[in-house]
């Protein structure tokens, strides 16, 4: 989680060298969370990097973004009442899979491991493959749904897949999602998020994984 003010990061952007810098916090969600803006915070969010890019034009380039997650039950939603605002940059994420009870929170493969085994048995039958399968076609739904302009943390699942605990990345099958996925993006002209977050999560990596870099 970040620390200080977005003036601090400003300053010490400018103090680094950096010509550019974009602000991506996570968006809201109709429903409560512990990690994502309140909605009723984010036009102060929002109006903030405004000012800060007037204070600081001629020195660094500043940009409004959001990390915003894909959940095909709110789109509408997060149209509305997020998108509506105007952003330089949106990067879309997934932290969510496969379909929620009635007015319960959405299936987080992110919040802890045991979450993530929760949605690997009770959503998926224990079936990794099938997990994957369910993670790189909510992917390509979200490149092609529009809204975004980068995709982050692209290999998300592998979070808890230390000693390749849950699957091989060499696995045929596997590589074979990641192609077809990334195919996808570039046909949309997107970004691919470069997220160092997996350093110190137990995958001990960045994410993407250094051979989806390289493709």
């Amino acid at each position: 989680a970040g620390q200080g003010s977005l003036a601090d990061y400003a300053r010490a952007a400018l103090a680094a060298g950096l010509t550019s810098m974009g602000f991506s916090d996570h968006a809201p969600v109709d429903f409560v969370t512990e990690w994502t803006m309140p909605l009723d915070r984010l036009a102060a969010y929002h109006g903030e990097v405004q000012s800060l890019k007037a204070a600081y034009r001629g020195q660094i380039e500043l940009h409004t973004g959001l990390e915003m997650d894909y959940i095909p039950g709110i789109r509408e939603w997060q149209r509305q009442q997020v998108l509506s605002l105007g952003w330089d940059y949106v990067i879309g994420s997934i932290h969510y899979l496969g379909d929620a009870p009635p007015g319960q929170e959405p299936w987080s493969i992110d919040e802890s491991r045991q979450a993530f085994e929760r949605v690997l048995h009770e959503q998926c039958a224990g079936d990794m493959r099938r997990l994957a399968d369910l993670y790189f076609a909510t992917m390509r739904d979200m490149v092609l749904a529009g809204d975004i302009d980068i995709v982050g943390h692209f290999d998300y699942i592998k979070r808890y897949n230390d000693h390749s605990r849950y699957f091989s990345e060499g696995a045929t099958w596997y590589q074979r999602l990641v192609e077809e996925t990334l195919r996808v993006i570039a046909g949309k002209g997107l970004l691919v998020e470069v997220n160092t977050g997996g350093w110190r999560c137990p995958c001990g990596s960045a994410w993407p994984t250094r051979w989806i870099l390289h493709r």
